[in-house]
């Protein structure tokens, strides 16, 4: 284990934050209070039945060599399959971009005919839906099966046959793409959402809203005196768009940020 990873976990300690744990006391007082995740709903609601999944197939939980399984979009309050951690990685990045309206996994198949004459149908993992209406369907393999599986061609034939009858555009997602380091912050970013403070956040901007150039997450947590809750909220401020990371990789304590108008 590396110093960098352990000086972040002590860190992390410090200032009272779990990075594996849920936020079970914020979710308690959510439930104490009778205030639901969603501010749509009645303001009486404690739980709402999650929906289910809307894929055109459901993929069978028995696999060789794969992980399969569901996840729940907190906010949607509706089940997204996936047939690989890498699928569940995607969706956990593209429930996490604010710039995504709308996800749909495994959507209805799109039929293609091969060189040969013969017609065959493929289903994407996702359909996503950006802000602007765009429609993205999104097919994940791992690098290392991408030529044996032959996707390459199959992507080509279905932008020329389907085109945007379908989707406005086609895209191939591999671990190149899907990285532990993404996913890791897309969990990070989920996670304040539930844990979100306005109060914490107005005052960590008051502190960070104004300074210029870069600043380690560390040490205005310690100026703060908010602790975790002041981690929670720059997470915050990062997925609003108004704080973003200097360096790539996982966001932590050592992280440095800067505010986006300076990017």
């Amino acid at each position: 284990m590396s110093q960098t990873v352990v000086l972040r976990h002590l860190l992390n300690l410090r200032a009272g934050f779990d990075e594996e744990a849920v936020c079970s006391q914020s979710m308690a007082a959510n439930v104490l209070r009778a205030e639901p995740l969603n501010r749509e709903l009645e303001a009486d609601t404690v739980w709402h039945p999650t929906k289910l999944s809307q894929a055109s197939r459901r993929p069978s939980l028995r696999g060789r060599g794969s992980v399969r399984g569901s996840l729940v979009d907190i906010f949607g309050r509706r089940e997204l399959v996936f047939e690989s951690l890498l699928e569940r990685g995607l969706a956990e990045m593209l429930l996490a971009r604010r710039d995504v309206s709308d996800i749909l996994d495994q959507p209805p198949p799109v039929r293609y005919v091969t060189a040969d004459g013969r017609t065959r149908t493929h289903t994407f993992d996702f359909l996503a839906l950006t802000a602007d209406g765009m429609r993205l369907a999104i097919a994940v393999k791992p690098e290392a099966k991408v030529e044996r599986s032959g996707i390459q061609a199959i992507l080509t034939l279905v932008r020329e046959q389907v085109g945007k009858r379908f989707a406005d555009s086609y895209l191939l997602r591999t671990d190149r793409h899907i990285t532990p380091d993404r996913v890791y912050n897309a969990r990070l970013i989920l996670r304040s959402r539930v844990c979100r403070n306005e109060t914490d956040i107005a005052a960590m901007w008051a502190i960070v809203g104004t300074l210029p150039g870069s600043f380690r997450i560390a040490d205005v947590i310690i100026h703060s005196k908010l602790a975790a809750r002041g981690f929670n909220a720059l997470i915050c401020l990062i997925d609003d768009g108004r704080l973003k990371p200097v360096e790539t990789g996982k966001i932590g304590y050592l992280t440095h940020l800067r505010n986006a108008s300076e990017m």
